[in-house]
């Protein structure tokens, strides 16, 4: 574990939301996989807290070369789902993961 935070460190990772999973060495590329997960914000349409839906989003993010290969993140998004009353769902956007 110590290690996937020194791969934080040393990617510049400042979000600490994001946490590196797994490191993955293709033959063309390495894949980084990461998460972001927070805790649930309120629904803009009534205040009630948001629910964690079960499934997350993943993006493909290109990132710098490493060791001579070109590597991507596999970041995983959170979704929430909104209060029965908006009923539709809501993908975390952060600004230092965008």
């Amino acid at each position: 574990m110590e290690q996937l935070h020194f791969i934080t460190k040393l990617l510049d990772i400042k979000d600490p939301n994001i946490q590196i999973l797994d490191i993955i060495n293709k033959d063309t590329h390495k894949e980084i996989i990461a998460k972001l997960d927070y805790d649930a914000p309120s629904c803009p349409e009534c205040g009630n807290q948001l629910k964690k839906y079960d499934f997350q989003k993943p993006s493909k993010i290109p990132y710098l070369e490493t060791t001579g290969m070109p590597s991507r993140i596999l970041l995983r998004k959170r979704r929430f789902r909104y209060c029965s009353s908006a009923g539709h769902f809501n993908f975390n956007c952060h600004s230092q993961a965008q």
